[in-house]
C-alpha cells in the first residue's frame, strides 16, 4: 500500500501537478529503496519505464530555467 500511494504521487507529478523539489527527491529516493526490494519491484514492474521516460528523465534535463540559472550564478546551479 506504501509503494501504490507513491506510485500515485509519480502519477500526479508526470500530470503536471507541482510537487516541493524536496518531497520529489524524497520520492524516488523511497522508489530506489524499493528497487533493491524482490516484491516491491514486482510490484512496479509495470510504472517503471514509464515513470523512467516521463517523470524522471523530464526533471533531469537542462531546462531554460536551468541555463538562465546558470548564467546568473553558477554556484547556486552546482549547490541545486
Amino acid at each position: 500500500p506504501f509503494l501504490d500511494a507513491h506510485l500515485a504521487l509519480i502519477v500526479r507529478l508526470a500530470s503536471g501537478r507541482y510537487m516541493t523539489p524536496r518531497t520529489t527527491n524524497l520520492l524516488f529516493q523511497y522508489v530506489d529503496h524499493c528497487l533493491n526490494i524482490k516484491s516491491c519491484y514486482k510490484h512496479g514492474a509495470a510504472h517503471w519505464d514509464d515513470m523512467l521516460l516521463n517523470v524522471a528523465f523530464p526533471i533531469m534535463c537542462f531546462s531554460d530555467d536551468d541555463a538562465e540559472l546558470w548564467e546568473e550564478d553558477p554556484q547556486e546551479y552546482i549547490r541545486k
